[in-house]
């Protein structure tokens, strides 16, 4: 199941105040791993061509951040 960020809002509100607290954290079931993650806007042409945005609204990703120890 893929989720649009509004599905994922509505999940987010039902979030207690102390788990909006806390970071946002990705985690990799394939080898029971969890990372922190950034949201960040791709660009223009991938947000139109590779992601679906309409044009001039940029697609915001969540992007898995790699520790200094893990590169």
């Amino acid at each position: 199941m893929t989720f649009t960020y509004r599905q994922l809002l509505e999940v987010l509100k039902q979030f207690s105040e102390d788990q909006l607290d806390l970071s946002v954290t990705y985690y990799n079931a394939d080898i029971d791993e969890y990372y922190p993650v950034d949201i960040k806007a791709a660009d223009e042409e991938d947000s139109e061509d590779r992601l679906g945005s309409p044009e001039g609204v940029p697609h915001p990703i969540i992007v898995h951040l790699v520790d200094d120890d893990q590169s």
